[in-house]
């Protein structure tokens, strides 16, 4: 498994950016693509955070290969 980094640009100009681990960049992308189609919404837990993220009303999306920085958070948005 490799890691990504996904961020999701929003209808109200936000730009959420979050870390998950795929096979590769095309499953990243199915996965993505899925839930951008559907408007699904998925869990993260992590050291003990708990967080859903909704992907209604994402318009566009940017995939990398990158390991999450060890001083970012999980999920961050600007």
């Amino acid at each position: 498994m490799k890691q990504f980094e996904i961020k999701l640009s929003y209808e109200n100009g936000r730009v959420i950016t979050f870390y998950r681990e795929f096979a590769d960049l095309e499953e990243a992308e199915e996965d993505v693509l899925a839930h951008i189609s559907s408007g699904s919404t998925i869990k993260f837990n992590e050291a003990g955070a708990v967080g859903m993220l909704s992907f209604r009303g994402a318009i566009s999306y940017l995939i990398t290969q990158k390991d999450r920085p060890s001083d970012v958070e999980a999920i961050t948005w600007d």
